[in-house]
């Protein structure tokens, strides 16, 4: 149970920090809203950083497999959209 507890620890910590983060430096963020925009940079880096977010996640729950990501691909049509 303390791996647990360790780990959600581990998320609480970087959660506040990025939360902190954009409230200091894009105060709007949640209001903008541009990543919404179809075919847009910000939605871009959005889905970007989501997989990224994704790995780390896969990283922390699984620290001794082997993680290694598959072959990029870019997505077509909807696929990747969410």
């Amino acid at each position: 149970m303390a791996k647990a507890a360790t780990t959600k620890e581990a998320f609480d910590v970087r959660i506040d920090k990025l939360h902190a983060f954009l409230k200091a430096e894009y105060p709007r963020i949640d209001i903008d809203q541009k990543h919404l925009d179809l075919g847009t940079l910000a939605r871009g880096y959005w889905h970007y950083g989501y997989l990224m977010a994704l790995r780390d996640v896969r990283d922390h729950l699984f620290p001794n497999s082997d993680n290694a990501a598959p072959p990029e691909r870019a997505p077509t049509g909807s696929e990747g959209e969410q």
